[in-house]
């Protein structure tokens, strides 16, 4: 993460304690996301899946208690982050990808939409997001979306990973 100049700044864990994005990604390989995804943990190996969102960080513990998400969740309240990475402000699009057609990803997804959206969890709703593989703080992979239907599909993620598909 370094190489992309945001590796010194900070995100919030669910106790609002500070850690710098090159700590997320030291000393493994990790799946870096920018919106709420659910990667099989049987298929991660030894790969961490980190999240991070742009809601308060006072809302990282009632999301995962009200969800059950098993990953890594970190706030970027200010979005500098997502800023530092050119992740998009847009607006929503009618536009389909392929993580869509994906039913038990979307699925999931719209049950966690749903409970931040009904907790105010959600932070800034016209954020997109992105997905980022990185080893060792070295960037392997990279995905911004261009609307909020363009999410990388997890199978990319996970190829890109080194690991097996899912779907």
């Amino acid at each position: 993460m370094t190489a992309l100049g945001v590796g010194e700044m900070k995100v919030f864990d669910e106790a609002g304690e500070e850690h710098t994005m090159a700590e997320l990604c030291d000393n493994r390989k990790a799946i870096v996301v920018f919106d709420l995804a659910k990667v099989p943990q049987d298929h991660l190996g030894n790969v961490a899946v980190v999240v991070i969102g742009c809601a308060p960080h006072r809302f990282i513990a009632p999301f995962k208690k009200e969800t059950n998400f098993p990953f890594e969740l970190y706030s970027d309240p200010d979005r500098n982050v997502y800023k530092s990475l050119g992740l998009k402000h847009a607006h929503a699009s009618a536009s389909k990808s392929e993580h869509m057609r994906s039913s038990v990803v979307m699925g999931l997804l719209q049950s966690t939409w749903r409970g931040l959206k009904s907790m105010r969890m959600q932070g800034d709703v016209k954020q997109q997001g992105g997905a980022f593989v990185v080893d060792q703080k070295k960037l392997i992979f990279s995905h911004q979306d261009k609307s909020p239907d363009d999410h990388c599909p997890i199978n990319t993620l996970l190829t890109k990973a080194g690991l097996e598909t899912f779907f």
